[in-house]
């Protein structure tokens, strides 16, 4: 921390200061009020972030500059007013401020306002929305939601995307566990791959307009799918419909009440992180079809067992930190596994059997890095030397060659 002085949870920021330096109360716990004088016109980046007991920030009427990132999880911070004279507000400054009820932008502020008292920062000469609450009613005419706009938000069980918003940039939404449902406008063009709503863990009901050009939820399967074939987005309730062919970047990353999926024959890709932190979902059937599941796609998720089709080309990481991963069967050669790829079962600490029906390709020897429950590693006949050049030295006594007609 920076030179200021804290007194009974309050920071007191010197009269005469002009900048509150870069990480000034960088996530300072005791922080609960500061103090900036008039002086100051920027205010740094992270200079107050991960101050969880921030309550209160008054601005000072000569601030032109926060950096990114400056606010950045103060989960108890309740109100912001931007001056009129603040210019510049860095990316996701105000990002994970949960507890953010009431937000306003002084009139006269030519850079940035809050119109029609929407509770929210909109770029005026963009439209687009920066930050919001919630409290917050997305005004017509607002284009876009930028990275992180609702991040974090607390006790927002719906919002309404208003027709002419056109675009929706990576995790918009992210982390909102009180919202239950969206509806996506017509006029929507664009969402980012990145997350939007990951780790929405109430969210059950996605409705995307008829009409809409890019996007659909088809056939009532609450999920967002673009271009007919690439699901960017679901939640605990969805249903993958036939002819998806692409689970999306985090798509369903962080759906903490998904219990169950099934993936159709038509899905050829996984993408990393879809199921990640998926903590409810114990078993899933990786269908033949499937030739790509990329890094982390099932990271941190409740699977007990997996079956891993012999289709699958890649499995970077996969299924990494799967606290309750018992069992594990790889099919195929994994063909397509680069050569810098490492960890497909990372800190799997249940895993206590491995099997191998094929000889893997490519597979680094720190595989298995955390799987300290391991008991066997289970290889095809004649094949445990092989296997024993690609695992450390201290994995070679659970390695057991499979009799030739145990492989399928």
């Amino acid at each position: 921390m920076a030179k200021y002085e804290i007194k009974d949870g309050v920071g007191i920021i010197p009269e005469g200061e002009t900048t509150i330096a870069n990480m000034a109360f960088y996530y300072c716990e005791e922080l609960t009020k500061v103090v900036i004088p008039s002086s100051v016109t920027t205010i740094g980046r992270e200079a107050f972030r991960g101050c969880k007991n921030l309550e209160s920030i008054e601005i000072p009427s000569n601030v032109t500059s926060i950096y990114a990132l400056a606010f950045a999880g103060c989960r108890a911070l309740k109100s912001i007013t931007i001056p009129k004279k603040l210019s510049m507000i860095g990316l996701q400054a105000f990002d994970r401020c949960g507890a953010l009820t009431s937000i306003e932008v002084e009139e006269g502020n030519f850079m940035y306002d809050s119109r029609n008292s929407c509770n929210a920062i909109i770029t005026s000469a963009t439209n687009t929305l920066i930050r919001g609450c919630c409290n917050t009613t997305i005004p017509e005419g607002v284009e876009k939601i930028d990275s992180y706009a609702f991040s974090g938000c607390k006790g927002m069980t719906s919002i309404v995307i208003p027709e002419g918003v056109k675009k929706i940039e990576k995790y918009a939404f992210f982390e909102c566990n009180d919202l239950t449902s969206v509806v996506i406008p017509k006029s929507v063009t664009e969402i980012s791959k990145e997350g939007v709503f990951s780790h929405c863990k109430s969210l059950t009901s996605i409705v995307v307009e008829e009409g809409n050009s890019i996007y659909d939820s088809r056939e009532n399967c609450n999920a967002i799918i673009k271009n007919g074939n690439t699901l960017v987005a679901g939640c605990s309730t969805s249903v993958i419909p036939d002819g998806v062919q692409t689970l999306g970047y985090g798509a369903f990353s962080g759906c903490e009440n998904l219990t169950s999926i099934v993936i159709p024959n038509s899905v050829t890709e996984i993408g990393a992180y879809a199921f990640s932190d998926c903590t409810a979902l114990t078993e899933v059937v990786i269908p033949d079809s499937v030739e790509y599941i990329w890094d982390g796609a099932f990271r941190d998720s409740g699977l007990t067992s997996i079956e891993v089709p012999e289709t699958v080309k890649d499995l970077n990481g996969v299924f990494s930190n799967c606290k309750k991963l018992k069992t594990a069967t790889v099919k195929g050669k994994l063909e397509d596994y680069r050569a810098n790829c490492v960890f497909p079962f990372m800190d799997c600490s249940a895993l206590e059997t491995l099997t191998f029906l094929d000889c893997v390709r490519y597979i680094k020897e720190e595989s298995c890095h955390g799987c300290k429950s391991l008991k066997n590693i289970f290889v095809p006949a004649k094949k445990g030397d092989y296997y024993k050049k690609r695992f450390t030295e201290e994995l070679h006594p659970l390695i057991v060659e499979l009799e030739a007609k145990k492989k399928k």
